[in-house]
């Protein structure tokens, strides 16, 4: 079964597991809205702890299944998928600093000249 033929099944697996999730966190906010009428207390929950961390950790391994996949799809080697968080941590560093040389005032050297 080749990648063409088996993308569609799976889509529609998520299709139908995202729905069947949509339509449970439904329910529980109906039955949420229902029952807070008669609570006695209801407050907000706090955030778990190291969220930020988790939240960044998810979104990054979200970025190297899809683009695992997508190497794999257009035929180039689906491992350099592992390199992309790195490749755009290198160039946030990299934009940090021309930024902060700006802001400060100091110029680039670059073969001999100075340029702002």
């Amino acid at each position: 079964m080749s990648a063409q033929e088996l993308l569609p099944q799976v889509l529609f697996l998520f299709g139908v597991g995202f729905l069947l999730a949509n339509i449970k966190v439904i329910t529980d906010l109906v039955l949420f809205r229902l029952r807070r009428k008669t609570a006695l207390l209801v407050w907000e929950a706090a955030k778990p702890p190291y969220y930020g961390f988790t939240l960044a950790l998810g979104v990054s391994a979200w970025i190297v299944v899809i683009r695992f996949a997508g190497n794999k799809m257009v035929r180039s080697n689906p491992w350099y998928a592992f390199a992309h968080p790195l490749g755009s941590l290198i160039m946030v560093w990299i934009l940090t600093i021309c930024v902060w040389r700006i802001l400060a005032n100091r110029p680039s050297p670059w073969r001999g000249d100075l340029h702002k």
